[in-house]
């Protein structure tokens, strides 16, 4: 081995330089740590020592006496090093009473102005953990003990709840009214609802021999379509107000309303033909037109498709495509209103 210059290496000298690497190996982990056991002297001078090796090795010092009197120091400092000794029982209560001291300043305003803040339960807890801890400030003089009460005051403090503001219900909405609609793209119940103040929304539901359905939420005019009415069966309806703000709960159940629809047609009969759809029904008494629905889904999306005079019982249905699945409904308008419709039916065009 030679110096960068040229100059052969000693061997004693690089013997001395593995030692002093090898030292710096075992130590590393001691140098590195944060000393705090250890008096402040030694470990300072444990760490010159450490570094000044450090140093020597990376300028790849060549003097035999240096390297082995840093290497004396570090083997002597690393042996020298003397730990703190362990706190006395007053030094140890000294530390509690201040710790504990800390906390209740830290906690005073709040043990002095907030009771109206928080609920009852949670702030007899807090309350009584303050009081405690105060009073073994004063006269005890068990570290451990206070120590025990500290941890339990701040987890007092951590349990406190915050009373909630009391909130206002809002006034239950009554159903203003209810009317089977045939339009255009709307099939089904219309129900509409009587406003009341500080509602977002109204939830509407549908009541038949006690069994209640959500119909769902109304839109900005305070209506809502139940889709699929059930025909000769009482319909109630009823509706709950959604508060517009954290300041209200919703309301009560709102008055209700009911209504009959009378049977559709009967005997409904639908076939594909190639590039149409064919639906035939039996004759109602008192028909004035039959009103042909259809949709892609079988629960919603129906759109009127044509209105028939009261002699026709028929209709095909050429505006559909092949390969696709169509579902229809048959409306009977009469002399008294409209009829409920029928169940859905299902057909898929021929390719």
């Amino acid at each position: 081995m030679v110096t960068p210059l040229g100059t052969p290496v000693d061997p004693e000298v690089e013997a001395l330089q593995e030692d002093m690497q090898k030292k710096l190996d075992e130590y590393k982990e001691l140098f590195q740590g944060t000393g705090e056991k250890y008096t402040t002297d030694t470990w300072n001078r444990f760490q010159a020592a450490y570094q000044a090796v450090k140093d020597a090795l990376e300028k790849n010092e060549q003097k035999k006496d240096t390297l082995n009197e840093l290497l004396k120091e570090l083997n002597e400092s690393q042996a020298a090093l003397k730990e703190k000794p362990a706190p006395t029982v007053d030094a140890k209560l000294e530390a509690a009473k201040k710790a504990l001291n800390g906390v209740l300043t830290s906690y005073k305003n709040i043990y002095t102005k907030d009771k109206a803040n928080y609920t009852d339960a949670s702030w007899k807890k807090f309350s009584d953990a303050y009081q405690k801890a105060q009073n073994a400030l004063k006269s005890t003089t068990d570290a451990a003990q206070l120590t025990t009460l500290q941890k339990q005051l701040e987890s007092a403090y951590r349990g406190l709840v915050k009373k909630q503001a009391a909130k206002t219900p809002l006034k239950a909405p009554a159903i203003s009214s209810l009317s089977f609609v045939a339009e255009k793209s709307r099939l089904g119940v219309k129900v509409t609802v009587q406003k009341v103040a500080n509602a977002a929304s109204y939830t509407v539901y549908r009541v038949i021999g006690g069994a209640v359905i959500e119909i769902g939420k109304t839109d900005a005019a305070g209506v809502a379509y139940d889709e699929n009415p059930v025909s000769k069966k009482q319909m109630n309806y009823y509706a709950v107000a959604n508060p517009s703000s954290s300041k209200y709960t919703a309301s009560a159940k709102g008055a209700a309303k009911s209504i009959t629809l009378a049977a559709s047609v009967k005997k409904v009969k639908v076939k594909s033909a190639k590039k149409k759809a064919v639906l035939s029904w039996k004759k109602v008494k008192n028909a004035k037109q039959y009103i042909i629905y259809r949709s892609t889904q079988k629960d919603s999306g129906y759109v009127k498709v044509k209105a028939l005079k009261k002699n026709k019982l028929s209709y095909t249905d050429k505006k559909v495509k092949k390969g696709k699945t169509y579902y229809y409904r048959i409306v009977v308008k009469t002399k008294q209103g409209y009829t409920g419709f029928t169940t859905s039916k299902k057909l898929k065009i021929k390719k």
